[in-house]
């Protein structure tokens, strides 16, 4: 009997150990060790982004003939970073920095503008390259070179290129002689209203400089009425101008190695002035130089 009453406490006290244990009683040691994080990878580095192209040579020579030299300046800067091998750039850029007095000398005779003249043709004609409009217009304090008036007097400098232009009569007389010249013996003839109407858009597109819109429109007149003046001598002289244009910016494409965009520009010159010779040599020079380069390629190939 006395046995028994020893093993009962003892019995009892068992649930009571293994309760303590559920409930967490610390243990000694160490907690076991997080495993470590992951390496971050490393970022891949951003691929450089290529530079943006400047805009092509007739784009700016267009900024140019607009009076936007320091813009020009800085874009011919840009482009020269992108094309240090261009020469009409580098020559562009030279006529925006350099003396006009210093770089042509002093002024020899006077000119008056008559109708069809830029003063890219003029530089073509009295200094030897029709890329050096920037520097005639300096030499004359010119701010846009496409607002040439007839009659407006210009100064020439001395030089080797062309022929000597006898100074011509100032812009009241011409516009005296075109008045004048407009009134037929036997009584002002009767002509379309269409036409009339086509001539009168041109000669008002003309007044805001609009080359384009006025030449189509003398265009228009004409192909109704023939005969009708002035809208033909209009028509004949802008013509020359435009033609003049495409054919001083096919010139820079030609320079530029862009034999297409040299061969298109001359064709739309050709298209509007049919006969202008320069348009149809430097045209031939340049199919023929992009014939032989085809050539050359499939051989190559």
């Amino acid at each position: 009997m006395p046995i028994r009453r020893q093993l009962i406490p003892l019995f009892l006290l068992l649930p009571v150990v293994a309760g303590c244990n559920q409930l967490g009683v610390k243990q000694e040691g160490p907690p076991p060790e997080a495993p470590p994080a992951p390496a971050p990878e490393p970022a891949k580095p951003a691929e450089p982004e290529p530079p943006p192209e400047p805009p092509e040579i007739g784009a700016i020579i267009d900024m140019l003939e607009q009076g936007k030299l320091e813009k020009g300046r800085r874009v011919l800067q840009w482009y020269l970073h992108v094309h240090p091998d261009s020469p009409t750039a580098e020559s562009l850029l030279a006529q925006l920095e350099a003396d006009p007095r210093e770089a042509l000398g002093p002024p020899a005779r006077e000119y008056a503008i008559r109708e069809g003249d830029t003063l890219g043709a003029l530089a073509a004609e009295h200094l030897g390259n029709p890329m050096k409009f920037v520097i005639l217009a300096r030499y004359n304090g010119i701010d846009v070179s496409r607002n040439l008036r007839v009659g407006q007097v210009i100064k020439l400098p001395a030089s080797d290129h062309g022929e000597k232009t006898e100074k011509m009569p100032r812009s009241e007389d011409a516009g005296r002689d075109e008045k004048t010249a407009e009134a037929p013996a036997g009584g002002a003839p009767e002509y379309a209203p269409a036409a009339l109407d086509h001539q009168a858009t041109g000669l008002e597109a003309l007044e805001r400089g609009e080359d384009k819109t006025a030449y189509l429109a003398f265009k228009r007149a004409v192909a109704i009425e023939p005969t009708l003046q002035p809208a033909k001598r209009h028509m004949q002289a802008l013509a020359r101008q435009i033609a003049t244009r495409y054919h001083e910016r096919a010139l820079a494409a030609y320079q530029a190695h862009d034999l297409d965009r040299a061969i298109d520009l001359w064709n739309r010159a050709l298209e509007i002035a049919p006969d202008y010779q320069a348009a149809l040599g430097y045209r031939a020079r340049a199919m023929e130089l992009r014939r032989r380069l085809q050539q050359l390629d499939e051989r190559g190939d």
